[in-house]
């Protein structure tokens, strides 16, 4: 009997649906980071490199690129019950005060068996104009300061 294959699977899922199959690789891989997040990594000398994976997926209009975002965010949800979901739509201000809370922030055990806290929002944005139509120049500039820190943003554009 064969060992599941998740890429194998995902794509198979998929494969009922008319959306271009790199849309369904790309989502798969933004999925997989998004429900890996900070517990795998590796270490290049003293240096910790996480994997983190940002994905826009760009085509013309109506051709799967939100379904397969749908479909990413859907499987993230049933992954991760517990895991925060940021709206398409928010204040760079907004996911800050989110990310404050108190129970905003999970826990895991770690390689050496400690436990290891976490704040990651992954973002599952079907329009990125959207996302920082709010103040665009405002919103890219903290995406900026952020990247690769605290939060995980994964685009479906």
């Amino acid at each position: 009997m064969s060992q599941p294959d998740y890429m194998q699977d995902y794509i198979h899922y998929h494969s009922f649906y008319e959306i271009p199959r790199t849309y369904v690789y790309w989502s798969a891989i933004a999925l997989l980071g998004a429900v890996v997040n900070r517990k795998v990594h590796f270490r290049h000398g003293d240096i910790i490199v996480h994997g983190n994976v940002y994905v826009a997926l760009v085509g013309p209009q109506g051709n799967g690129k939100s379904v397969s975002c749908d479909f990413a965010k859907r499987f993230f949800k049933l992954a991760c019950p517990g895991a925060q979901i940021g709206a398409s739509t928010q204040s760079a201000e907004d996911i800050v005060t989110s990310m404050a809370k108190e129970d905003f922030a999970r826990s895991y055990t770690n390689e050496l068996g400690e436990p290891t806290i976490v704040s990651s929002y992954a973002f599952f944005i079907n329009e990125l104009k959207n996302f920082i139509a709010y103040a665009p120049s405002r919103m890219l500039a903290f995406l900026t300061d952020i990247y690769d820190s605290i939060f995980r943003l994964k685009i479906c554009t």
